[in-house]
């Protein structure tokens, strides 16, 4: 998370208080309505199902993340919000 909130204001520094703001908001509120999930999953598919069924989660969203980096050149080339950049 760290790395990602500073790539945040080095890639959109006019927006940067925004999208701190967003972040915090979007981790609030899954945390909030994770106590509504989270009985029911492990209710239906035990401790070992529920966990690994988090586990795959997780490695989807690292595979999306990879795939952010791989491509962050050229979703930047298309914004019109990215601040000028040095390197």
């Amino acid at each position: 998370m760290n790395s990602q909130f500073a790539y945040f204001t080095n890639i959109y520094p006019n927006y940067a208080a925004s999208l701190f703001a967003a972040n915090a908001a979007a981790r609030s509120f899954l945390a909030d309505g994770a106590f509504l999930f989270t009985r029911p999953l492990f209710k239906s598919l035990d401790v070992n199902g529920g966990v690994s069924l988090s586990a795959g989660v997780m490695c989807v969203c690292s595979v999306h993340l990879f795939g952010l980096y791989r491509y962050s050149p050229v979703l930047r080339a298309k914004s019109r919000f990215v601040g000028l950049m040095t390197h």
